[in-house]
């Protein structure tokens, strides 16, 4: 029993080597460049990204991402249990992980911090890191973290990005049903992207909605009404062409990489 135990910490220790520093953290931005008239004239980035804090993002998709991601998310310690053993029973005999059972902070700790290689291992490593980031972070930044984070397909990350992507417009502005079909999008981002499969994104929003009904976000007649609504989607706009002045905006940007 002795060694069982030494092994056992002896592992423990031996992971907890791996797993990196959680201390501050904010997604990366996009670089914004003006004219001398302050007019924005590009976004440059490698990830197309604007926080926005939690106060901002409408009360809807904060509902709605909870619904359908991680019911428990205001009751766990990080991890819920339940959906980890769902998880380990189902994929256990593969000795590799195919199902989820990821919280919001799983999520959020794996896209931060680690890869997103289905392993056991990393799967070890997800649920220690988001015991950490909860012990360090209340649960209203967990989540301002993961909607300033998570990708929303169409080269979006975040829910700030996303609404302008689809929608054209800040995501404080987004009404109940097009807050549902964002957050839909992470669980399969590029499969159900409004650009390219509008009605697989409207099937996974009603799907939500749903959802929200069912936890008690919204009513019955709430959810019967977003769900006729219909959805604009703006075509989806992108590279040198959409920028303002594109020699200027390429001759800024390449004094950034030299930087």
């Amino acid at each position: 029993m002795g060694l069982l135990a030494g092994l056992v910490l002896g592992w423990f220790a031996s992971l907890s080597k791996t797993l990196p520093n959680i201390g501050g953290f904010e997604a990366p931005e996009a670089t914004l460049i003006y004219s001398a008239d302050h007019v924005l004239l590009a976004r440059v980035f490698r990830e197309n990204r604007t926080n926005v804090p939690l106060k901002d993002i409408p009360l809807n998709l904060r509902n709605a991402t909870i619904a359908v991601e991680d019911r428990r998310f205001y009751e766990h310690s990080g991890v819920d249990m339940r959906g980890v053993a769902r998880a380990v029973y189902a994929n256990l005999r593969g000795r590799r992980l195919s199902q989820g059972g990821s919280t919001i902070t799983q999520q959020l700790a794996r896209n931060v911090y680690l890869t997103q290689r289905r392993t056991i291992q990393r799967k070890i490593q997800e649920i220690f890191l988001a015991i950490l980031i909860e012990r360090n972070f209340s649960k209203d930044r967990i989540l301002e973290l993961y909607l300033n984070q998570v990708y929303y397909g169409s080269g979006a990350f975040g829910v700030q990005a996303a609404s302008r992507v689809y929608f054209g417009k800040d995501v404080k502005d987004l009404d109940l049903s097009e807050c549902a079909l964002l957050a839909g999008l992470p669980q399969e981002p590029s499969a159900i992207c409004p650009h390219r499969n509008l009605k697989g994104a409207l099937e996974r929003r009603d799907v939500v909605l749903a959802k929200m009904a069912e936890e008690g976000y919204i009513t019955r007649q709430q959810c019967a009404d977003a769900q006729a609504e219909k959805i604009r989607i703006v075509p989806r706009m992108g590279g040198r062409n959409t920028y303002k002045a594109p020699h200027f905006v390429d001759y800024v940007a390449k004094l950034l990489r030299e930087r």
